[in-house]
């Protein structure tokens, strides 16, 4: 009998997190990049045995409500340089240095020297900078997946930090429960096209006749923290900053025309998560908490299970902390509970753009007629 397979997952659906083809057995499918920029899973046929473990291991199949309701916190760390270094306030940091310096690892994503967003997994404290600060692009996994099942057989604790969908993903992918594992998932507002984010990269570098050195997507000296901005170092040694206003990638990326397409419909919103943690920046913080916000950054941060409260614990004395008794959680950060909304946008955008629309043009242009209105 032929078992169910991942080409039964609906296009609009897959959220692109790699557990098939880290699952499978016969390492007969593989990642392949679509028109839109995406990556998408790709069965060989003719190598394939039907045996079905991709498909069981496929997070939008599987998604379960978390069963107690999370205890609601806002943090900041003591220290100025941690948090100037964050896209928040600053949690990631000494969540990661706790667990490398306990012997663990820890795997998140980083921006490679080519700019290309994706997942590595790190041993060491010297390299936990590597890991911080948000990258709107949607991050390739590669084989993390495997290299953390590994890890954890071997007894080794292992924090990993992903978007929701990329957090259940692994554990739909490692099928059991493991003690020395720690999910930590983020307030989500969807993962842009990394083949949009290459051709900005690509057109800046040639407006500047330089290669980008480094890039920040959440640079908090111009507006502070609420109103981030991009700054891009250059080999040349010239420094570009701007504001989400002046941005076209970014203006892309918060009005919802550059997401997945699951992103629209997302099915790893509110409760329906599997982390010990979930965190994002706390912008409505001046509604529920007084004197806790300068502008630098807040994390607001649920709490989702005991292993989540005693990460909070090990790490506690290194934050400001505040309770939050909010029973509406869902509201405090708009992007917990919604997904995005603008499908038309989306739908407009791809449109010309597979028909040999630029992208940069186009948002640019769209950016001036939003500005304007």
């Amino acid at each position: 009998m032929k078992c169910r397979n991942i080409n039964e997952i609906r296009h609009e659906k897959c959220v692109g997190c790699t557990a098939c083809i880290n699952a499978c057995p016969k390492h007969c499918i593989k990642m392949k990049m679509d028109e839109e920029g995406f990556l998408y899973p790709i069965i060989n046929d003719n190598e394939c045995i039907n045996c079905g473990v991709c498909y069981k291991s496929c997070p939008t199949v599987s998604v379960r409500k978390q069963k107690k309701l999370p205890i609601i916190l806002g943090m900041i760390n003591h220290s100025m340089k941690i948090r100037k270094n964050s896209s928040s306030g600053g949690i990631f940091f000494n969540l990661a240095e706790w667990i490398i310096e306990s012997g663990g690892c820890v795997c998140a994503a980083t921006i490679d020297e080519k700019m290309y967003v994706k997942h590595i997994i790190i041993e060491d404290t010297d390299r936990i900078d590597q890991l911080t600060k948000s990258k709107y692009v949607q991050s390739d996994l590669g084989n993390c997946y495997s290299l953390i099942r590994k890890h954890l057989e071997q007894g080794r604790e292992v924090l990993f930090v992903g978007t929701p969908c990329q957090v259940y993903g692994l554990r739909t992918f490692l099928n059991k429960e493991y003690n020395n594992l720690f999910l930590v998932d983020l307030v989500c507002h969807g993962v842009p096209s990394p083949k949009i984010w290459s051709e900005f990269v690509e057109n800046i570098e040639e407006q500047r006749n330089s290669k980008c050195d480094s890039i920040s997507f959440r640079n908090k000296t111009l507006e502070g923290w609420k109103n981030f901005g991009m700054e891009i170092k250059f080999s040349n040694g010239e420094i570009y900053i701007d504001t989400q206003k002046q941005n076209p990638f970014m203006f892309g990326f918060l009005k919802g025309y550059i997401d997945r397409k699951c992103c629209y419909s997302c099915q790893f919103k509110g409760m329906n998560r599997c982390s010990d943690l979930t965190i994002g920046d706390f912008w409505t913080v001046d509604e529920y908490l007084d004197n806790f916000n300068d502008n630098k950054g807040t994390s607001l941060v649920y709490v989702n299970t005991i292993k989540g409260k005693n990460m909070i614990n090990q790490i506690r004395n290194d934050f400001y902390i505040r309770r939050v008794n909010e029973r509406k959680f869902e509201i405090i950060n708009n992007a917990y509970e919604q997904c995005s909304l603008n499908i038309k946008s989306r739908d407009k955008f791809f449109k010309r753009y597979i028909h040999g629309r630029k992208a940069v043009e186009f948002l640019n242009t769209e950016m001036r007629r939003s500005n304007y209105e």
